[in-house]
C-alpha cells in the first residue's frame, strides 16, 4: 500500500469567536498542509516542521503576534488585530509527534501526568518499586490521585536529556528516555527557546472531542461493547430490535441546568453494526462540552 499521499492538515481559528461559531467547519481556516512522507525527510521530522511553522507565525518578521493582521470587517473598514497562541487541538498521535513523547504505548503513557504508568501485572513493575505509594497505573479511576506535570517539568526533562545524550551509552540513554516518557529530538520544537514562553506544552495542548468520543474513542468503544452484549443474549438481539432502539426519541439528562441537545438521532443502524453519524456527532459533542 502506497501511503505517500497521506498528509497533515493545519487549521486555525480565533477562540474569541465562541462555541456558537467554532462548531462550524467554515470558522476553521486551512493554512498549511504537510505530506507525511516529506516530513520524515526533514531535520527534526514533524516536530521540526512545527518549529518552523510556529516560528513564522509568532516570531519571524511579519508575524501575527507583534506585527498583526489586517482584516476588513464592518463597512469594509480595515481593522488591525494581534494574535497569540491559544490552544493546539489535535489527536493523541499529533501531540505525540509534536512534543516528541513516547505516547500511550510507553512506560509513561500520559505525557501530562507525573505519576501514571502503564499497566503491567508482571513482577518487575514501577508500582513494585514505589515505596511512596504515589505512582498509579492507567487503571486508576480517581482523578485526585493524578499529579499533573507542569510545562517547567517538561523543560527540565528535555534539558536533562540534552545534557545526558553525549555522556551515556545508547542503551542507558534509552532507559532515561523511557523513564521520562520522552524521545530526544534536538531539532524538535521544545528546544526552541524563543517558542517556549509562547507555547508552554501543558497550557496549550488539548485532545479533540472527535477522537476522544467518536474515532476509536469512548463512544465507539461503548457502542461496540453494547452490540457484543446484545449479540450474546439468549436469544440474541437482532437487527430489527436495534433499529427500533435507535429510532426511539432519546434525550440526555439535563447538563448544568440546560438540555444538552444530544439526542438519539446521532445513531443509525446497518445490518452489520450500529454506526455513529460522525459529522452530526462531532458538532453536537463539541457544543455539548463547551457549555
Amino acid at each position: 500500500q502506497d501511503n505517500r499521499r497521506k498528509t497533515w492538515a493545519f487549521y486555525v481559528s480565533i477562540r474569541e469567536l465562541g462555541p456558537a461559531v467554532l462548531q462550524h467547519e467554515a470558522a476553521w481556516l486551512p493554512i498549511a498542509i504537510l505530506r507525511t512522507s516529506v516530513s520524515k525527510t526533514i531535520l527534526g521530522r514533524f516536530s521540526g516542521c512545527m518549529k518552523v511553522f510556529f516560528s513564522n507565525l509568532l516570531i519571524a518578521d511579519g508575524n501575527l503576534r507583534t506585527d498583526g493582521l489586517v482584516l476588513r470587517l464592518l463597512r469594509d473598514e480595515p481593522v488591525l488585530i494581534f494574535v497569540t497562541m491559544g490552544n493546539i487541538l489535535s489527536d493523541a498521535a499529533a501531540l505525540k509527534d509534536l512534543w516528541c513523547v513516547k505516547g500511550a504505548g510507553g512506560l509513561i503513557p500520559c505525557s501530562f501526568c507525573v505519576n501514571i504508568c502503564g499497566a503491567d501485572d508482571g513482577e518487575d513493575t514501577l508500582l513494585g518499586h514505589d515505596d511512596s505509594h504515589r505512582i498509579f497505573d492507567i487503571r486508576c479511576r480517581n482523578p485526585q490521585d493524578f499529579v499533573i506535570k507542569s510545562s517547567g517539568d517538561w523543560y527540565v526533562q528535555a534539558d536533562t536529556l540534552q545534557a545526558l545524550q553525549p555522556r551515556l551509552s545508547a542503551a542507558d540513554f534509552e532507559l532515561v528516555q523511557k523513564a521520562y516518557g520522552m524521545t530526544y529530538n534536538q531539532h524538535g520544537i521544545i528546544y526552541d527557546l524563543g517558542l517556549r514562553p509562547l507555547m508552554p506544552p501543558v497550557e496549550i495542548s488539548r485532545y479533540d472531542p472527535m477522537h476522544c468520543i467518536c474515532s476509536n474513542g469512548i463512544g465507539q468503544t461503548e457502542i461496540d461493547l453494547f452490540l457484543k452484549a446484545m449479540h450474546n443474549l439468549d436469544p440474541p438481539v437482532g437487527f430489527d430490535a436495534l433499529r427500533t432502539l435507535a429510532g426511539a426519541t432519546w434525550v440526555f439528562p439535563s447538563c448544568r441546568g440546560q438540555r444538552s441537545g444530544l439526542k438519539a438521532d446521532i445513531l443509525s443502524v446497518s445490518r452489520e453494526k450500529l454506526f455513529l453519524k460522525k459529522d452530526c456527532l462531532r458538532k453536537k459533542w463539541i457544543k455539548y462540552y463547551q457549555k
